[in-house]
């Protein structure tokens, strides 16, 4: 059973009456309230325009999807059953308008406001404790499923000095073909130094694509993320 499949069955037996095609949506963002609250938003649009405009354009500025995502058909597919369209949905259709929100409106500055608030509320929250305030918080957890390529990546990590763990992790359940805990690379370093590795990541190993992220701060966690989205946040933690 794979991690989506776990997760969908943990959905089921909580939430029997729900639609499938909601069970869907909510495994984008492994969290049900909030699933739930772009779901209503979905209900109330009745045109690709709504779409993109009310409820893309929302995920996208809470950092919940990036522009990869944001314009990707599979992922538009999955919104069109919740949303009261007059016909059937077209992922295909949609991307047209999630395209003209994104070059049209200032989606991307609010996006980056939004993440310089939290990352405000962060710092006072350190100085309102009295304490001596501290280097902000970053860790990337990455759950790599062939076993190769998990140790080519953890013998880059040891010549390059790197703090990291290989551990079983909270957020990457599920069993391997053999019926063990998967096992996940968790890595604790500077953003300029994450960018850099991460970059040459996308550039230089075409199998880290296929690895799922998890990216945690004092102020966002993202979970079951991908690579592209893994850079955007460390370029804004270095912003």
């Amino acid at each position: 059973m794979t991690n989506k499949e776990k997760y969908m069955a943990e959905l089921r037996n909580q939430h029997p009456d729900d639609p499938e095609e909601f069970l869907e949506f909510c495994s984008v963002f492994h969290d049900y309230n909030k699933a739930k609250k772009y779901g209503d938003i979905l209900y109330t649009c009745t045109t690709y325009a709504d779409i993109a405009n009310k409820a893309v354009r929302l995920m996208y500025i809470n950092g919940d999807i990036d522009d990869t995502r944001a314009k990707s058909e599979k992922f538009l597919n999955l919104l069109m059953p919740l949303a009261c369209l007059d016909t059937k949905g077209n992922g295909h259709a949609a991307v047209y308008h999630v395209k003209q929100m994104l070059d049209t409106t200032n989606a991307r500055e609010e996006r980056k406001r939004l993440e310089a608030e939290r990352r405000k509320i962060w710092q006072a929250s350190q100085k309102g404790a009295n304490t001596q305030p501290t280097v902000p918080f970053s860790k990337i957890i990455i759950e790599i499923t062939d076993p190769e390529s998990m140790r080519l990546f953890i013998a880059f990590l040891q010549s390059a000095g790197t703090k990291f763990s290989v551990t079983e992790n909270r957020f990457f359940h599920g069993l391997t073909a053999t019926d063990r805990p998967k096992e996940c690379i968790a890595i604790e370093e500077a953003s300029p130094w994450l960018f850099r590795a991460f970059t040459d990541l996308q550039l230089h190993c075409p199998d880290a694509a296929t690895w799922i992220y998890s990216f945690q701060s004092d102020w966002i966690t993202r979970d079951g993320i991908t690579l592209s989205e893994t850079v955007e946040l460390i370029q804004q933690e270095l912003s």
